[in-house]
């Protein structure tokens, strides 16, 4: 019989073998090292609004094809570029459009503009439009506060007639412009944590919005949700692709339909990008690269640091002091 010091010891080493044997993604084959990496002058620090902010304070705007780099007043950070303009914010109750100054009486965390009218979204889960050219508010509203939330935050979203609100607690709020009204209340996501909107893209008359749990489709009369663990998103004209917690890459059409999924045992995605290829950058420092079928598949080395920002631009990953070149 075991004694119970015994007994003891052998749990404890079964727990210390258990914790040092971590799962991790481990392909069969690994086709080298990615080639195609350069290194730059300053590190990147944050991605926001799918533009590139370095350590110095400069901001890499991705405007269509085009790049522009912007440096930004000392202790502001950046928001949005919208409109040709450069949003940003010292976090102390001022607010930049490019040399404008407006005083704000909160943290500001997301903002668009359109004609004038500047639509802002604050760290207490409140929103307001303020007018440039009559420099007032026309529309203050206080929502429900939200505690927690996933660091990518939606900008609001001009369209023709109307402007869509991401809320930090799972809803879009939706604003007849002319009217400068609330006309509509959508709830996304009735999770109560990391709820917030990280996405919305308008994609031949489709809006598309998600959080990390549920992606949802809204057209004429068609509303659709599906609900997946997501960690990343990436679209394009014809598709949407998902990656998951759980170590998927998912293609869907603009219905929301699957049309292929495929499933990288252990995966932990910092990244997806789409360019003439699927890209996804994994914990372990790899880079895999699919068909847009997701048939096709390598993998490479690029070495990345786990607790290096990753930031997707065009066809350029950011990571450290360094761009991956993608084909």
């Amino acid at each position: 019989m075991i004694s119970l010091y015994k007994y003891t010891i052998l749990i404890l080493l079964l727990l210390i073998v258990s914790c040092s044997s971590k799962n991790t993604f481990k392909p069969l084959i690994i086709n080298g090292s990615y080639k195609k990496i350069k290194n730059i002058e300053y590190k990147l620090k944050n991605i926001k609004s799918n533009h590139i902010i370095l350590s110095n304070n400069s901001v890499i705007i991705n405007e269509k094809s085009n790049t522009k780099i912007y440096n930004l007043r000392k202790n502001y950070q950046f928001i949005n570029y919208s409109d040709n303009k450069i949003i940003s914010t010292n976090n102390r109750g001022k607010m930049l459009v490019d040399n404008t100054i407006i005083n704000i009486d909160n943290i500001l965390i997301a903002s668009s503009i359109k004609n004038s009218i500047l639509a802002n979204i604050y760290s207490n889960n409140s929103f307001s439009l303020y007018n440039l050219k009559t420099k007032r508010y026309i529309l203050k509203e206080y929502l429900s506060p939200s505690l927690i939330n996933d660091k990518r935050v939606s900008n609001p979203i001009f369209m023709e007639n109307i402007l869509l609100i991401p809320t930090l607690n799972g809803k879009v709020i939706v604003i007849n412009i002319k009217e400068n009204k609330i006309i509509k209340n959508i709830t996304i996501d009735d999770n109560i944590d990391f709820n917030n909107i990280i996405y919305i893209k308008i994609i031949e008359e489709k809006i598309f919005i998600a959080t990390k749990n549920i992606i949802i489709l809204i057209a004429n009369k068609t509303f659709k949700k599906k609900r997946y663990n997501i960690s990343h998103i990436a679209s394009n004209n014809q598709n949407i692709y998902l990656s998951t917690i759980d170590g998927k890459i998912i293609k869907l059409d603009l219905e929301l339909n699957i049309i292929k999924e495929n499933k990288f045992k252990f995966a932990k995605f910092y990244a997806l990008a789409i360019t003439n290829f699927i890209y996804a950058v994994e914990s372990q420092g790899l880079l895999i690269k699919m068909d847009k079928n997701l048939k096709k598949q390598s993998i490479y080395k690029i070495n990345i640091n786990e607790n290096d920002e990753i930031g997707v631009q065009n066809n350029k990953i950011y990571f450290g002091k360094k761009i991956i070149e993608l084909e």
